[in-house]
């Protein structure tokens, strides 16, 4: 990955992918998922890949938990491969995908006007004190990256 998880996002990331890749297994071995797509199969080819190079690693512990600045240990692999093949499998049909689709838009909708907000020195609370360049504060890594969360 390009940018770090910071803490708090590597553990939510895997407080909730780890509980849904156990919970996709389960489904595929009780025969709920009738024929593995082919993201499934790549899926579990990163997570092999991902496997073997913490086995093969210099530092195993490091591998299986990441580097304190990076966190993207297989731990960060397994949980991301269980968002995946959750929401992959729990979007079975159109209404569901579009379900998602329009909850995401409104989410993107939503910070970008408060991105706007904060841009023009309104927001509803207290500004958080600027960054060194003077831009404001943003709960998703900065006003300059938060573009790339929107659709």
């Amino acid at each position: 990955m390009l940018e770090p998880f910071h803490a708090f996002k590597a553990v939510l990331v895997r407080a909730l992918g780890l509980p849904l890749l156990v919970w996709f297994a389960a489904e595929w071995l009780s025969g709920r998922v009738a024929r593995p797509a082919p993201l499934v199969w790549g899926v579990i080819g990163w997570i092999v890949a991902g496997a073997l190079a913490t086995a093969f690693s210099l530092a195993p512990p490091l591998s299986i938990a990441g580097e304190l600045s990076q966190r993207e240990g297989l731990l960060t692999t397994l949980s991301l491969a269980g968002l995946c093949l959750a929401t992959a499998h729990a979007h079975r049909d159109a209404r569901h995908v579009l379900g998602t689709l329009a909850t995401v838009l409104a989410c993107g909708v939503a910070a970008a006007g408060y991105a706007q907000l904060q841009l023009a020195g309104r927001q509803p609370e207290p500004a958080p004190p600027p960054t060194v360049a003077g831009r404001p504060v943003a709960g998703l890594g900065g006003a300059r990256r938060q573009r790339k969360h929107l659709p």
